[in-house]
């Protein structure tokens, strides 16, 4: 049902939405233009997610770990590529992505599963 209804959209925009009967997935979706991010990862087994990384860092048991690799990224780049986060175990959206979390979407690592890549 949410894919019927989010290519509708129509702006900037990154959300993500809970299915409270299913109890289970949460697409994850940003908008082709990539203006509002949207990051994710994992912080002590809870999925977590933000436009802001201000906000990721927030959360109660989140170590705001730099991650060197992503760091040398930036200093060649002089910004940090997506699907690159500065911290370690934090990821950004790709523009245009859905990003799926639970039910059959989910792997065995517990990972949230690309459903598109903007392509289509």
């Amino acid at each position: 049902m949410w894919k019927e209804r989010s290519s509708g959209f129509v702006g900037m925009f990154a959300f993500a939405l809970w299915d409270r009967k299913e109890r289970e997935a949460i697409p994850c979706s940003r908008s082709i233009w990539a203006i509002k991010p949207l990051y994710y990862g994992w912080v002590e087994g809870q999925f977590v997610f933000a436009s802001e990384l201000k906000a990721i860092r927030q959360y109660p048991g989140f170590q705001a770990q730099i991650d060197r690799d992503v760091l040398a990224l930036y200093m060649r780049h002089n910004y940090v590529p997506t699907p690159h986060c500065i911290y370690q175990g934090v990821s950004k959206l790709n523009a245009g992505c859905i990003l799926v979390l639970g039910g059959a979407a989910e792997t065995a690592a517990g990972e949230p599963v690309l459903v598109s890549d903007g392509s289509s």
